[in-house]
């Protein structure tokens, strides 16, 4: 109170008055303005804050994402390595089993008699059907059937037993290899949406 009776007898009724009730309300202002620039600064910082976050969380998913990729191309690699030695084992049986064969049982004592297996005539009309049959060219089977004669279809091709074996062999295997990765994908996919 000393204080505001000095003001007012130095500056007279009316300016040290004016100068009481508008200093507290200087002040006042003066505060409110200040937490709002701070506040508003403070927002920023705090959107800059989410904004990082976000980018950290889109980061961290990337991450998994390359993760399963690397991990699924991984599986596929591992299950290709052991389908191609499957199959590298069954190529090797095929020069065996398409060239003897044992003409009845024998005793069960004596050793199995090998003889050479006859030769199988593939038609071009078999060979065509079996090629048909891939799909490889949609359109080739119907022009195919249209082109030729019933003559022609039932000429001796010279396909072997063991270029049909080997060509089934291939086929099977890029079945098989097709096969898994699709299969691999369909897990993969369900994985990803917790299923």
């Amino acid at each position: 109170m000393i204080a505001a009776s000095y003001l007012i007898s130095k500056l007279g009724k009316p300016l040290g008055y004016a100068v009481l009730v508008l200093t507290p309300a200087l002040l006042i202002f003066g505060s409110l303005a200040g937490m709002y620039y701070m506040g508003w600064s403070a927002r920023g910082h705090v959107l800059e804050i989410e904004k990082k976050d976000a980018q950290i969380v889109e980061l961290r998913l990337q991450l998994v994402d390359a993760d399963a990729n690397a991990r699924l191309v991984g599986d596929y690699v591992l299950r290709r390595a052991a389908t191609t030695v499957e199959y590298r084992t069954i190529r090797e049986r095929i020069p065996y089993v398409t060239t003897h064969f044992i003409p009845a049982p024998g005793p069960a004592d004596a050793p199995p008699v090998l003889e050479p297996l006859p030769r199988c005539i593939f038609t071009d009309g078999f060979v065509s059907v079996w090629n048909d049959a891939l799909l490889d060219d949609p359109g080739r089977a119907a022009a195919a059937a249209a082109g030729k004669k019933a003559a022609e279809d039932l000429l001796d091709s010279g396909v072997t037993q063991q270029q049909i074996l080997t060509n089934h062999v291939d086929n099977a295997e890029i079945d098989t290899a097709v096969r898994q990765q699709c299969t691999a994908l369909i897990a993969a996919v369900k994985e990803r949406q917790g299923q």
